[in-house]
């Protein structure tokens, strides 16, 4: 009898234990319904349930959410998950930590205080890393870029480039005017750097740039699946799956007690690249099959 008495007391206990367990909920805010933020999202749900069983997700789309902080705190909310610059800019404002993935430039958004997460760049050495991947016998890389933008990049390019055997060959175009002449002047060099530069790299002079490098037999070097598809001989970006089992882990961190300040923010840790094969037949590039094995191919 005492024993079945223990037996039940035991169970009784442990069904408290569970019942009083303390749910946590993050709100993942999503800028809007595009292909790499749903990868991005799917890798943080999946990376987020195999580490933290217990926490509940609530999707938000972004776009479509007037009162985020409303919304975010009637659900419960300790933690909000921000999938591109617009969500975690508005959810800055919520007074929730904020773990944010998909972002170009934190600073710029300013996304400091309660925020932490894995920005859109990748380190400039491991750009180079991929260059030589692609093209081991490379030695002269042109760069046109705007100072005001990317000038930073260009100089931590330029301190780095000797460590691969390379030369930087540094064009300011200070405006899409400006490009032509550039251009001009980038004639010469084995393969073209494109830094993420809304005036050399924008709808519009993204096109001039990738034509005038094709028909003068320059290989571009991209930031994105889109630029290879549009011309680029290959890329290297964020695996955006993997950015988000990143920003996972962050956000198990913020809910076991680490204010989300504190933790600095990362870059990606995994880089996917890609290779257009008909622009590599073009210019008669071959790239090592190594390179050719791993690369998603266009």
């Amino acid at each position: 009898m005492l024993s079945r008495i223990v037996k039940v007391g035991l169970a009784g206990l442990l069904l408290c234990w569970g019942g009083n367990a303390r749910a946590e909920t993050v709100a993942a805010v999503v800028s809007a319904d595009v292909p790499a933020y749903r990868q991005a999202y799917q890798g943080f749900v999946g990376e987020l349930r195999e580490r933290r069983p217990s926490a509940k997700v609530v999707y938000l789309d972004g776009s479509k959410t007037s009162n985020l902080a409303a919304s975010v705190r009637s659900r419960g909310a300790e933690v909000i998950f921000a999938v591109g610059t617009e969500a975690a800019q508005a959810a800055k404002d919520c007074g929730l930590p904020v773990v944010f993935v998909m972002v170009l430039d934190p600073g710029k958004a300013h996304l400091s205080g309660n925020c932490t997460g894995v920005s859109l760049n990748i380190p400039v050495t491991e750009q180079f890393r991929v260059m030589k991947a692609a093209m081991p016998a490379l030695k002269e890389v042109g760069v046109i870029y705007n100072p005001a933008r990317s000038g930073a990049t260009v100089r931590e390019g330029q301190a780095v480039a000797s460590s691969f055997g390379l030369r930087l060959r540094a064009i300011p175009a200070n405006s899409e005017a400006e490009l032509p002449r550039a251009m001009e002047k980038v004639k010469g060099v084995e393969l073209i750097w494109a830094t993420v530069d809304a005036t050399v790299y924008g709808s519009q002079s993204a096109r001039y740039v990738l034509q005038y490098a094709l028909r003068n037999n320059i290989p571009v070097m991209g930031f994105s699946e889109n630029m290879v598809e549009a011309g680029a001989l290959l890329a290297a970006y964020p695996d955006f799956a993997s950015m988000g089992a990143q920003g996972a882990g962050l956000v198990v961190r913020v809910l076991s007690g680490e204010p989300a300040g504190s933790i600095p923010a990362v870059s990606p840790r995994e880089v996917a690249t890609c290779v257009n094969t008909r622009v590599a037949n073009a210019l008669r590039v071959r790239l090592p099959a190594a390179f050719l094995k791993q690369a998603g191919r266009h």
